[in-house]
């Protein structure tokens, strides 16, 4: 996961519809993402298109292309931080509609980093947080676990989120114990010595 927050492209003043189809809209605008350049109509047009139809414009998009789904994450990221309020209630509806009906989406990933930015409502958000806690990709459960860590806003959701990390640690995906033993690291929680740890993280995290 990239560290910090990606940075935006310009948007133009006036958003006007592309003919482009979304795929090779995001194709476009990737460059933007990594420090390039990103032509303003055409990210304004994708954005316009995430924030007004995010269900409809997933399903457009192919689900095995690496540049695609990176620069749809971008931009999701983008495009919900800065949505009006009602804006984002559609967006947080969209994706966990999304999620509920395919709930293996390769889009995943891209949902749960945007919502560690703006995160969805409290109940709304434990809804979601369910569907991507128990989503088949080692990657997205890792994300679950993270993004829950991050949202913790008081001492009974700490107390959860180090609840799961430390039923995380016999998990079959070393990504996911990984960042179990540093999140409970992070809090101060001793992890559970009963874990069936591989010696690399054992050694890495100073396990006993």
């Amino acid at each position: 996961e990239p560290a910090g927050k990606p940075a935006c492209p310009t948007a133009a003043p006036a958003i006007a519809s592309s003919a482009l189809p979304l795929a090779a809209a995001l194709l476009r605008i990737g460059p933007g993402f990594a420090g390039g350049a990103a032509e303003p109509a055409i990210y304004a047009d994708v954005q316009r298109r995430l924030t007004t139809r995010l269900e409809a414009s997933i399903a457009e998009l192919p689900t095995d292309d690496f540049e695609i789904l990176y620069s749809f994450g971008r931009a999701l990221h983008c495009a919900l931080a800065g949505a009006s309020a009602g804006e984002a209630a559609a967006m947080w509806t969209d994706m966990e509609r999304v999620l509920t009906t395919a709930p293996a989406t390769p889009f995943a990933g891209a949902i749960a980093s945007a919502l560690r930015e703006r995160p969805a409502p409290a109940p709304q958000m434990q809804r979601i947080l369910r569907m991507l806690d128990d989503h088949p990709h080692c990657g997205v459960r890792t994300g679950a676990l993270t993004l829950r860590n991050a949202i913790a806003a008081d001492d009974a959701s700490r107390a959860s989120v180090a609840l799961l990390a430390r039923s995380a640690l016999r998990s079959s995906c070393w990504r996911l114990q990984a960042q179990a033993l540093t999140v409970l690291r992070r809090m101060g929680v001793e992890p559970d010595t009963g874990a069936d740890l591989p010696s690399f993280l054992r050694t890495e995290h100073s396990f006993q």
